[in-house]
């Protein structure tokens, strides 16, 4: 659910990466958060992470052939993995988030 103040940036169908497993759903950037919500066969649970938390943005190739992926980099150290359809474009959308957030 959007809050107050909040809105939405960039939404779309993704796949978010659990180990070696690609789970579907929906990518969905705010100007305060990402969050991702799975489809009803996914058997991952809805999270969010807020843009205060990210600390990088860039891309990676899944299969190491692929230019679809999208990697956050996170200040504390964990990395959260996307496919995306425009990675450039969601990196793009992202930093310019983060950027509006200092």
């Amino acid at each position: 659910m959007i809050q107050s103040r909040e809105k939405v940036v960039k939404e779309e169908g993704a796949s978010y990466f659990e180990g070696f497993i690609a789970q579907g759903g929906v990518l969905t950037l705010t100007n305060k958060r990402l969050i991702w919500k799975p489809n009803n066969l996914s058997k991952s649970e809805k999270f969010e992470i807020m843009l205060s938390e990210i600390g990088n943005v860039d891309y990676y190739k899944t299969l190491s052939i692929i230019p679809n992926g999208l990697s956050l980099f996170m200040k504390n150290g964990d990395i959260e993995n996307f496919v995306v359809d425009d990675r450039i474009d969601w990196r793009s959308s992202i930093c310019k988030c983060l950027a509006a957030e200092l």
